[in-house]
């Protein structure tokens, strides 16, 4: 799995398709086939790759927020 491509398409999407203060997760930034053609276990990776990236500040203006109801990260973008 190429981290980089796919961080470059979550960053375009976030910057593009998100309003400020618009909570998300992961999966909502790219089309269903596109991430569902992925294994279970690179999304989990992806998604753990893409957590630490907004915790250690290099993905800007994205904040985590508390986990949903499904247990799933999610993000809110903030201005």
């Amino acid at each position: 799995m190429d981290y980089e491509k796919w961080m470059q398409k979550a960053r375009e999407s976030i910057q593009i398709n998100l309003p400020t203060n618009r909570t998300f997760e992961l999966k909502s930034l790219f089309m269903e086939c596109e991430w569902e053609a992925l294994k279970k276990g690179d999304r989990i990776s992806f998604g753990r790759h893409f957590a630490n990236e907004v915790r250690e500040g290099r993905i800007n203006g994205v904040k985590p927020v508390e986990r949903g109801k499904n247990n799933h990260s999610r993000y809110i973008k903030v201005g």
